[in-house]
């Protein structure tokens, strides 16, 4: 009985092992495949820095933070609504949102927009849009616009719309400047990976 135990458990003891190294060996290789735009590409950031505990505003006037999507990936999108690029991207963070269960990915779209919400939540209305985490920073204290090199908070941005990738730890992995197509078999795959990853 002993013997035909341990038959059964080195094999199985050995193949929980080679999965914890080989865990260990992925955590230590995030290298997401390209996602370009007209502008540039994704940008890894090394080290990565933790996303700020900024509280923000929903639509319902609720106040959350980026704490409440611990655990899952976060694609955090800094947007205004007088931003021509970022309102002809909505739609599609929006098909984008729909397409990936909540449970795992969340798109939180942060508005720019220096006002009480009622600019954004017209727009939210105007263009259907149901699927994004609609978010508000009007004093801009979440992320902050600056030349590279300049930005000293957590996520600065160098234009508008800008996308910062969140993991599960809720650290920032990387940022793309610029609209994405995110309804593309390139983002899409981009997007897989992340929800693979860890």
């Amino acid at each position: 009985m002993f013997n035909h135990f341990g038959r059964l458990a080195i094999p199985a003891l050995l193949g929980t092992f080679g999965l914890l190294l080989g865990a260990h060996a992925h955590a230590e290789s995030f290298d997401p495949p390209p996602l370009r735009n007209g502008q540039g590409q994704f940008v890894l950031l090394e080290p990565q820095t933790a996303v700020p505990s900024t509280p923000l505003h929903r639509l319902d006037g609720s106040v959350t933070t980026m704490e409440e999507f611990r655990g899952r990936i976060v694609l955090i999108n800094f947007w205004a609504t007088w931003c021509a690029p970022c309102v002809r991207e909505m739609p599609a963070l929006d098909a984008l949102a729909a397409a990936v269960p909540s449970g795992w990915f969340v798109v939180a779209a942060v508005s720019f927009d220096q006002d009480d919400g009622q600019r954004v939540r017209a727009f939210v209305a105007r263009h259907g849009l149901k699927h994004l985490t609609v978010l508000l920073d009007p004093d801009r204290r979440f992320g902050t616009l600056g030349k590279p090199g300049t930005a000293s908070r957590p996520l600065p941005l160098y234009g508008l719309p800008a996308s910062y990738v969140a993991n599960r730890s809720g650290r920032a992995t990387g940022y793309l400047v610029g609209p994405m197509a995110w309804d593309t078999p390139q983002a899409r795959s981009f997007i897989d990976y992340l929800l693979t990853f860890e």
